[in-house]
């Protein structure tokens, strides 16, 4: 286990949530036969957190939320932590990074989560995942939609929206965005060969939403949907009581990639342990994000969660647009790799 620090801890991957072949399971599958569980909370069941979460800082969320502002000090200090930040190359190009947002903005987004009972109003395999979007474009996107609002006024707080509004404007946009394509270009650059021209051209868009995953979520092993260039996932719990719940980043013992067009595992290709290695989990600790450019044997996943616990993530996408022209080449391999209309390889192999 590595000592806790404020820059990059260890290596982990990224879960995407919202993409097709997400490899969420539903509530009938029989766990046990995929993966571990643990029944109780300290052991750790990879083996391989990138921190001691026995160490990790708490945050309380602030006390006074209605005078929660996201000012520029705030987004300064998480660029410069992106700046500060380095990948790790195996099994797959990902970061983590620890104390990302500073810490008085923090407090404010743990102050403006929903209350426990909200329904976010879109789900992915019923009763695991609840998620809505915080905002869609990075130019000219929404904020938190008014449905949402309505519905569920009573689990909120007065300035939900205004908050989040601020928020999902102050950290997307262009330069945050290539912050990002930046810091994973070695995975990028094999996918996207003119990818200085592909990002000038704003041919990639960022997405944010809120996700809250309760009792029995689960993730297989996936390698990502081709539609997706850099995924981003923000831990957000009130204390680090549960880092069990972090994502798992595994090595292929098979050397299992996908086509470039995304792939999950099932239970029903053979026996979990013979196929994957952990290489480590990123432990679920308080202002936490990881994140990585998805390629051919990215495989991650999350291990299932026996309780009813409260797992609130916030995720950003960094996507493209695929059209109907483009995903008609995808037929064509040699063609669509050529375009990055599928994932490239990844640095770890």
């Amino acid at each position: 286990m590595g000592e806790y620090k404020g820059s990059l801890a260890g290596a982990l991957c990224a879960l995407v949530f919202l993409c097709s072949g997400a490899g969420v399971v539903t509530a009938q599958t029989d766990f046990n036969s995929v993966f571990p569980q643990t029944t109780q909370y300290d052991p750790d069941p990879s083996g391989v957190y990138d921190v001691n979460p026995a160490q990790a800082p708490i945050i309380k969320p602030a006390a006074n939320p209605e005078t929660c502002q996201v000012l520029p000090h705030h987004v300064d200090y998480t660029v410069n932590r992106l700046a500060n930040s380095v990948t790790i190359k195996a099994p797959f190009e990902h970061t983590v990074i620890h104390d990302v947002f500073h810490p008085e903005l923090y407090a404010c987004m743990l102050a403006h989560l929903p209350k426990a009972g909200a329904n976010y109003g879109g789900t992915i395999s019923k009763g695991l995942r609840n998620y809505f979007k915080v905002m869609d474009r990075a130019m000219g996107g929404y904020a938190v939609p008014k449905p949402f609002m309505r519905s569920q006024a009573k689990y909120l707080l007065p300035t939900f929206e205004s908050f989040w509004r601020q928020f999902s404007g102050a950290f997307s946009g262009t330069e945050f965005r290539d912050k990002w394509l930046d810091l994973f270009k070695s995975t990028l650059s094999m996918r996207f060969p003119q990818l200085k021209k592909d990002t000038e051209a704003n041919r990639f868009y960022y997405r944010m939403d809120m996700a809250r995953d309760g009792l029995n979520y689960f993730i297989n092993p996936h390698t990502d949907s081709v539609a997706k260039v850099v995924t981003i996932l923000y831990y957000m719990p009130l204390d680090a009581s549960h880092p069990e719940l972090g994502t798992v980043a595994f090595r292929s013992n098979k050397g299992l990639k996908d086509d470039g067009r995304g792939m999950t595992w099932k239970p029903e290709m053979g026996n979990f342990k013979k196929y994957f290695t952990p290489v480590t989990q990123g432990a679920f600790v308080p202002n936490t994000v990881f994140a990585f450019a998805p390629c051919t044997s990215a495989w991650h996943g999350v291990y299932h969660v026996p309780t009813a616990l409260q797992r609130d993530t916030l995720q950003g996408f960094i996507s493209m647009d695929l059209t109907k022209k483009d995903k008609s080449k995808q037929n064509s391999l040699k063609v669509a790799q050529s375009k990055g209309i599928v994932k490239g390889r990844c640095t770890g192999g």
